[in-house]
């Protein structure tokens, strides 16, 4: 039972196993949040859409097949939640959700392309979707007509290319692809030139295109787990990295290049095949954020 004043703002029902929504939830016209994740709902009662200052939604971890009708009569919902839910389509009524900036799909079933309708690209706010384990074989094509869009999640999914249009996406500045199926560097992950951190770990890629140079405004970049054998010299332009790690590759050598990158703090080269590492880097093994352990070190070597 809910006695809840009427001005409520947020109100959390979470892990309740509710099987329906209590009907006093409708009656609260001030609610702001409204979280009824982690429960046993199947669908959504239509009286909701009352809340017309309803901004953020979370029904994850319910057993959802479908985002309820009555989310599209939230005219001002701006964060919807909806992962861990059984949902395999996203309705073509998405469209209607103009205040809509973040979009949480994880662990659902939308893994065929058309997952998405071509209503989607009408969310002229969207700012973030996550549509990581969700069995993705392709990018569906409605992400890259999203030119605002600045967070994009597809770990852990089944990908092995991008769309050559990507692009277009030219706001993006957080590109999570790791745990997918790459046997080769996205080399049209470079044309993002505002990407800021690029998430590739646990790949098979065996190594990184020169192009990487144009990714000027890249600070941190996560190619670990993967099969990289040499790095490109360019690696050396990327000014603003400071975070660069490369674990459990099959590096035998480093370019002279990575020891002219002004902002590195950490550089993680764990579990390589390296015997040698420029002594110019020593400065980052006294602060502790040089990582070299499972390495067959010999010495520092002096660079030219």
């Amino acid at each position: 039972m809910i006695t809840a004043a009427a001005e409520c703002r947020r109100l959390t029902l979470r892990g309740q196993r509710l099987s329906s929504v209590p009907d006093t939830v409708a009656g609260l016209p001030y609610l702001e949040r409204l979280d009824l994740s982690n429960n046993r709902l199947v669908d959504l009662p239509v009286e909701l859409a009352h809340l017309h200052n309803l901004r953020v939604l979370d029904v994850s971890g319910n057993r959802l097949l479908s985002i309820p009708d009555v989310v599209f009569e939230l005219p001002r919902l701006e964060v919807l939640a909806a992962k861990h839910n059984q949902i395999e389509k996203i309705p073509r009524r998405i469209g209607q959700l103009q205040s809509l900036s973040a979009l949480y799909l994880q662990n659902n079933n939308c893994s065929s392309p058309n997952s998405l309708p071509e209503e989607f690209t009408q969310l002229s706010r969207l700012h973030e979707v996550y549509l990581d384990r969700n069995n993705l074989e392709t990018m569906p094509q409605p992400l890259i007509a999203l030119p605002q869009l600045e967070t994009l999640n597809l770990e852990h999914n089944k990908l092995s290319k991008i769309p050559h249009d990507i692009q277009r996406c030219h706001s993006l500045s957080q590109l999570f692809l790791h745990h997918n199926r790459f046997r080769s560097f996205p080399e049209q992950v470079t044309t993002l030139r505002g990407l800021t951190m690029l998430f590739l770990q646990h790949n098979l890629v065996p190594s990184l295109p020169a192009s990487m140079a144009r990714l000027v405004r890249l600070s941190k970049l996560f190619v670990g787990h993967n099969s990289l054998r040499t790095l490109p010299r360019e690696i050396g332009e990327l000014s603003d990295l400071t975070n660069l790690s490369l674990e459990n590759n099959l590096l035998r050598s480093l370019p002279v290049e990575i020891t002219r990158l002004p902002r590195l703090s950490v550089l993680n080269l764990e579990n390589n095949r390296l015997r040698d590492v420029p002594r110019e880097l020593l400065s980052l093994a006294d602060r502790g954020v040089l990582r070299v352990s499972g390495n067959p070190m010999r010495r520092f070597s002096q660079c030219n």
